[in-house]
């Protein structure tokens, strides 16, 4: 029996998910802890390690989660190629909406099955300075990442928690979340995440600037217009400051 590990890394703590393998896959063990964003490196790694030996998991080949709002995530509609230019063709598109090129640690691409002539891929990537902090921790904790993927559990979370009864994850669904000093929009459909953005809000003392927030709603609205194929049906508003409303 085969077994997965999932390590997800935030500011605030840590979670290990460990998926045994049979026929099926199961989640056979959940463990996960806090820490203070202001302890260094060192002690975080040293907690993972004595988790990973108190528990006698492997080290290696462990999936690494980060904060979907740590990095860079698109979706891409490319021409379904052979496997080496496809990968080619996967860096060139996704790299020229880039600031930088990312180091190999710090990107990945996932690719879906082929609809015809046309590949759909998911591409993530972390600025190096956020990867090499998470390699570090890595390193110190002499563990050995397979690969990072972004965290999707806090907008499935935010789904679950204002979604009514009748929701169906087939519809087309957009979804804003406003938390303390940010503001993520989702576009979901069938479950799956087909657009994804966020931005710093601009707060004074305290108070957030609304028409920031509006001005760079408007924006996401015309970005998701002109890079993706779908229309939402329904939009979901979760407020977490109280500070603002549907409006």
């Amino acid at each position: 029996m085969g077994k997965n590990l999932g390590l997800a890394v935030t500011a605030e703590g840590w979670a290990l998910a460990v998926i045994s393998w049979g026929k099926t896959g199961r989640l056979t063990q959940l463990l996960s802890g806090e820490w203070s964003p202001e302890e260094p490196v060192s002690t975080k790694a040293a907690i993972l390690k004595q988790v990973f030996e108190r528990y006698r998991l492997a080290k290696e080949k462990v999936v690494v989660s980060v904060p979907m709002k740590a990095g860079y995530w698109k979706e891409l509609r490319l021409p379904a190629l052979p496997p080496r230019e496809m990968v080619m063709l996967i860096k060139n598109t996704f790299f020229s909406g880039l600031q930088e090129v990312p180091t190999e640690f710090c990107w990945q691409y996932k690719k879906y099955q082929a609809e015809g002539k046309e590949q759909r891929v998911v591409c993530f990537a972390l600025p190096d300075q956020v990867g090499n902090e998470i390699k570090a921790l890595m390193d110190q904790a002499a563990l050995n990442p397979l690969y990072f993927s972004p965290d999707l559990y806090s907008l499935s979370k935010g789904l679950n928690v204002i979604a009514p009864r009748g929701y169906h994850p087939a519809e087309i669904t957009l979804l804003v979340i406003i938390r303390a000093h940010d503001v993520e929009v989702a576009l979901v459909k069938d479950g799956d995440l087909v657009y994804y953005r966020s931005f710093p809000l601009l707060l004074t003392d305290g108070v957030i600037e609304r028409g920031a927030v509006e001005e760079d709603l408007r924006l996401t609205k015309f970005m998701m217009r002109k890079e993706n194929r779908y229309l939402a049906n329904t939009c979901y508003f979760w407020d977490q400051t109280g500070q603002c409303d549907e409006e």
